[in-house]
């Protein structure tokens, strides 16, 4: 028999899916909107039971907020979809993440879309996915399936170098779909990522910037955070960010990473994800040192903490256009979550920790034993609303941040964080290197997802 009379209850700590199936069936569920681009932890997503001798069961929904998305099982029967529904409003919007995917030419004008990530879930099951060719002004969409997969067979039309913008809606958020969660660009047809080709990516449509070989040191002194600095037009801070927190954790391996070829170029060793092997595979990208550069001179999107001609360590703004590269333009990389950088370039997947459902405690400990391991740790913050306002906190709404250190002294918790742009916002002045440390209430307040990985 199917799972029946399912209904939700709130407690004070958690949601309680509630219902009846065959005494002592296996209930599995699935809440497919927490962390939907990333299943590695198993709590923040994953839960079970056993029915009781009446059928009857009950199951603390992990990670649960009103409007979720649920997938449950009982034993080896079909999974059900349901939505959270206690008596609020919906609580999360759908998150649907281009990072993991790219396009690749199948035909004449049209592509396939092929994930390079190890998820295979794009976001919560029924999320609607508009796409709008910025350059033909033409249109559609599509629907993920109840795994939140992309239907089979997706094809998208477009030419090499052009832009698809995409907007996704669960029905409730975003619903006139007028906020775009990413791009995707279409790539030319006759350079394929790991064929040593190199390859200059397209720049931000209307960006008026050129391409200028720029001298300088790969790395001085090894890799650090303060080396990766954010570009004011190229919304990439989650690339920004989880490469800062390379170099924190992990400088060597992000040193190896990246190799100067003698001849102005470099070749990036990015991992992809093989579906059919079920590993990560290796494909190298070849890029130039020709860096996108504004009129006076200033490059235009990512740069190092020291500008200056001849001196400034190239290893990030290098690593950035080697990711666009990848990705099929810098317009591609706009957007995204800390987890596929981490598989991109260690060839491992993350950990996610969703802070609004986390226990306070064990988030701490979390990310102290995180720290502690040298592993590299990215938190992203809430966008802001008045429910949680950003005015006055030097915090940026829906940015993400390099968490450098955790303390908790005579009870006194406290988060350091490094914003990408080397600057908090508003900066304190020229001292300002980016760098904060604020109450572990804050934290909580404003933070909605932390990302580590062991490299």
């Amino acid at each position: 028999m199917p799972i029946e009379d399912l209904r939700f209850r709130k407690t004070a700590r958690a949601v309680v899916l509630e219902g009846t199936a065959r005494p002592g069936a296996l209930i599995k569920l699935q809440n497919a909107s927490a962390a939907p681009m990333n299943a590695t932890w198993q709590a923040d997503r994953f839960t079970h039971t056993r029915a009781d001798a009446r059928g009857h069961f009950h199951l603390d929904v992990p990670a649960g907020l009103e409007g979720d998305q649920l997938r449950v099982q009982a034993d080896d029967e079909l999974w059900q979809v349901v939505r959270v529904q206690a008596g609020g409003t919906d609580q999360r919007r759908a998150e649907f993440n281009p990072q993991g995917l790219r396009l690749v030419a199948q035909g004449p004008g049209v592509y396939g879309v092929e994930t390079v990530s190890a998820d295979s879930q794009a976001s919560e099951p029924g999320t609607v996915v508009r796409v709008f060719n910025l350059t033909s002004q033409h249109g559609g969409q599509f629907k993920l399936d109840a795994q939140g997969h992309l239907p089979a067979g997706l094809q998208l039309g477009g030419q090499p170098g052009e832009v698809l913008a995409l907007a996704c809606s669960d029905g409730v958020h975003n619903a006139d779909f007028q906020e775009p969660c990413g791009f995707l660009v279409a790539p030319p047809g006759a350079c394929a990522p790991g064929d040593q080709t190199v390859f200059e990516p397209g720049l931000l449509p209307g960006d008026d910037a050129t391409l200028v070989s720029t001298k300088g040191p790969l790395f001085v002194d090894g890799a650090s955070a303060a080396d990766a600095v954010q570009g004011v037009d190229l919304g990439d801070c989650y690339l920004v960010a989880t490469a800062a927190a390379l170099a924190q954790a992990c400088p060597k391996k992000l040193e190896q990473l990246i190799k100067a070829n003698g001849d102005g170029t470099y070749t990036v060793a990015f991992k992809r994800f093989d579906a059919a092997t079920q590993t990560y595979v290796a494909e190298p990208v070849t890029v130039t040192d020709a860096l996108p550069t504004a009129a006076d001179g200033q490059l235009r999107y990512g740069t190092g903490a020291d500008q200056t001609p001849g001196k400034m360590e190239l290893w990030f703004p290098i690593l950035e256009k080697a990711y666009a590269a990848w990705k099929g333009g810098y317009t591609a990389i706009i957007n995204g979550f800390p987890y596929e950088v981490f598989e991109a370039t260690l060839g491992k997947t993350g950990t996610h920790f969703d802070v609004r459902s986390a226990s306070p405690d064990a988030l701490f400990h979390s990310l102290h034993a995180a720290l502690a391991r040298h592993q590299p740790v990215v938190a992203w913050t809430a966008v802001d609303s008045p429910e949680v306002p950003f005015s006055g906190t030097r915090l940026a709404p829906d940015h993400a941040y390099t968490v450098l250190d955790v303390s908790d002294r005579g009870g006194q918790r406290t988060v350091t964080v490094r914003n990408p742009f080397g600057t908090q916002q508003p900066a304190a002045g020229p001292e300002d290197h980016g760098v904060s440390t604020m109450s572990w209430a804050t934290f909580l307040r404003h933070y909605v997802g932390v990302g580590t990985v062991a490299p």
